[in-house]
């Protein structure tokens, strides 16, 4: 079983026993908002709110789910999206027909997905959408960050690209070797991506980009909230911790791993512990 412990403050605690299923996709378990999307036959199979606890049982058949904010969808010809909490229903979304090649990303308004050939690009409320040719790397999701989307693909070394406005850009070459750069994740106005084992946040309205010297990228992502912060795995003498752009470090026995944050709150894994952690509110300046 993988037990579900969020801490809600520094003086109480919830734990939450929820049902353990490989992922085929070790990007979930993840949060979805105020929801946890955990996996059943290999696949995203359970939504579980973190302010009520209430459940949703997830479509078997939907291949490459996405997550959003309170969203689980997916942009396969059979798939729908479910806004959490609200709907039972799957709500007809426009579909991507090619097979994909890893994990859609949306912010609840726009959703971005990678076929072998193509990066697409759509409005989740009309019709619309936008097709770019691209040769994605799989397994990667795209990252979004509208009107910005970025994404990974393999030349010499692994290279980050985008379109700067998916409604009307090319793509064009956004970060390059010679080391690596992967693991693109996007949010609210901010792009971030891993450079060697050293982490790049950029913000897209200027172009401006913070570099963060650290050692991660060997297996998770960094997770962005739409407020720019960043967290990450980083190795520290053998172990591996999760650290984060605001001075939060989590620093436990054994291997914290796979942050998922928004806002406020870090859900990581522990062997096969999922733990939810509310950081604390900085101290208000003077």
């Amino acid at each position: 079983m993988i037990f579900l412990a969020g801490i809600l403050s520094a003086q109480a605690s919830t734990l939450l026993e929820v049902e353990r299923r490989p992922c085929v996709d070790p990007h979930l378990p993840a949060l979805a908002g105020d929801w946890v999307v955990t996996c059943q036959a290999l696949r995203p199979g359970w939504a579980t709110s973190l302010l009520t606890g209430e459940k949703h049982r997830l479509d078997a058949r939907w291949p490459w789910a996405g997550l959003g904010p309170n969203l689980v969808f997916s942009l396969a010809p059979e798939g729908g999206l479910l806004w959490l909490g609200e709907a039972t229903v799957p709500a007809h979304v426009r579909t991507v027909d090619q097979e994909q090649v890893a994990m859609p990303t949306s912010d609840g308004l726009h959703a971005a997905a990678l076929t072998e050939t193509s990066v697409e690009a759509l409005s989740l409320s009309t019709e619309a959408r936008w097709s770019h040719p691209a040769a994605p790397l799989g397994w990667y999701p795209p990252a979004l960050a509208w009107p910005a989307v970025a994404w990974v693909e393999q030349a010499e070394t692994e290279d980050i690209w985008w379109t700067p406005d998916a409604t009307t850009g090319m793509p064009t070459l956004l970060a390059g070797g010679p080391a690596h750069q992967r693991h693109v994740v996007g949010a609210g106005g901010w792009l971030a991506w891993v450079d060697g084992g050293d982490l790049v946040r950029m913000d897209v309205a200027t172009g401006g980009r913070t570099r963060i010297h650290t050692d991660t990228g060997f297996s998770a992502p960094p997770t962005l909230t739409e407020g720019g912060e960043l967290c990450w795995e980083v190795r520290d003498r053998g172990d591996v911790d999760i650290l984060c752009s605001d001075g939060f470090a989590l620093r436990e026995p054994g291997h914290q791993t796979w942050p998922s944050r928004v806002g406020d709150r870090l859900l990581y894994r522990e062997g096969d512990a999922l733990h939810l952690v509310v950081l604390p509110t900085p101290p208000a300046t003077p």
